[in-house]
C-alpha cells in the first residue's frame, strides 16, 4: 500500500488533474485507514482517512470509520452527518446516529429534530427516517434493551469478561459492556466481524444454504462465543473459562439475544 501511494502522489505531481490516479489514491487511503482503525491504531487511521476525504468527500466508508475513530461526540456527529448526507438511509450511520443521541445531552433538541428542522440547503441531516419507517426486517434495539440484554447476560453468566454488538458490515459496536479494562472489546470486535465474514463466504463457496447461528472459540483461560442476531449484526461475548462452561454460555446467550435481535 506504501508503495503505491507514493506512485500515485508521483504521478499526480507530475498530473495534477490525472483523474485515475485521484480515484484510486483516494480508495487506497481509505482503504489503509480502515485497517489501521481495525488494528488499534486510531491516530494514523484518522491521518489517512482525512487524506482520503480531502481527495474526494463523497467518500461514505471513509467518514463512517472517522466517526468511529474520532475522539469528542462533536466530531462523530459531524462525521455521521456527512455520511447521511450522502446517504439518508445509510443503515450503519443510522443506528450509530441512534446510538450516540441516546448517550449524549442534547439538551431539547436531538440530533434527528435539528435535522429536521434543517432547510437551508447545507449538507446536515436532512430527511433522515425515524427507525419506525426504515425498512430493515426489525428496528435497532434500544439502548435500554441493550442494557437489559447486558445486565441479564452479567448475572446469569460467571465470569463475564465483556460483551458487544456488532454491525456486521463495518465491525463497529452498536453497544458494549466491558468487566475488564485492558480488553480491548472495539478491536476484538471489528476483527470478529471479518472472521464472520469469511465463513459466510467459505459456506457460500461450498454451496451450503444453512444459515451461520454461532461461533466459538475455546482458549486456555477464556471462552469467546459469536451470536448472529440477525444478518447483519451479532453478539460477541468474551468470558473466564474458569468460572463458567460453554453449555452455560450458549444457553443464556441463546435465550437473552432474541430481544434485541
Amino acid at each position: 500500500m506504501a508503495d503505491r501511494e507514493r506512485y500515485l502522489r508521483i504521478v499526480l505531481a507530475n498530473h495534477p488533474g490525472h483523474g485515475v490516479a485521484i480515484a484510486v489514491l483516494a480508495d487506497t487511503l481509505c482503504e489503509e485507514g480502515i485497517a489501521a482503525a481495525k488494528a488499534g491504531a486510531p491516530k494514523r487511521a484518522k491521518a489517512l482517512l482525512k487524506g482520503a476525504i480531502e481527495i474526494d468527500r463523497s467518500k461514505e466508508s471513509a467518514w463512517l470509520w472517522l466517526a468511529a475513530v474520532e475522539e469528542t461526540k462533536e466530531q462523530k456527529r459531524h462525521d455521521l452527518s456527512e455520511v447521511l448526507a450522502l446517504d439518508p438511509h445509510h443503515r450503519q450511520a443510522l443506528a450509530l446516529i441512534d446510538l450516540l443521541d441516546r448517550l449524549t445531552d442534547l439538551g431539547t433538541k436531538t440530533l434527528r429534530e435539528e435535522a429536521r428542522g434543517q432547510t437551508n440547503g447545507s449538507r446536515g441531516l436532512i430527511g433522515i427516517p425515524s427507525r419506525k419507517g426504515r425498512t430493515e426486517n426489525r428496528a435497532m434495539a434500544s439502548e435500554k434493551e441493550y442494557m437489559e440484554f447486558f445486565n441479564q447476560v452479567d448475572a446469569e453468566i460467571a465470569g463475564l469478561i465483556a460483551v458487544s454488538v456488532v454491525d456486521l458490515d463495518s465491525g463497529m459496536t452498536l453497544a458494549v459492556r466491558s468487566n475488564r479494562q485492558d480488553f480491548d472489546l472495539s478491536t476484538a470486535s471489528a476483527f470478529n466481524s471479518e472472521m464472520v465474514k469469511m465463513k459466510l463466504k467459505t459456506m457460500k463457496a461450498l454451496g451450503l444454504t444453512s444459515t451461520l447461528e454461532d461461533m466459538l472459540l475455546t482458549l486456555s483461560d477464556q471462552i469467546h462465543m459469536i451470536r448472529m442476531i440477525s444478518p447483519a449484526a451479532f453478539v460477541y461475548l468474551v468470558v473466564d473459562r474458569a468460572k463458567t462452561n460453554l453449555a452455560i454460555v450458549r444457553t443464556v446467550v441463546a435465550k437473552h439475544s432474541a430481544a434485541i435481535g
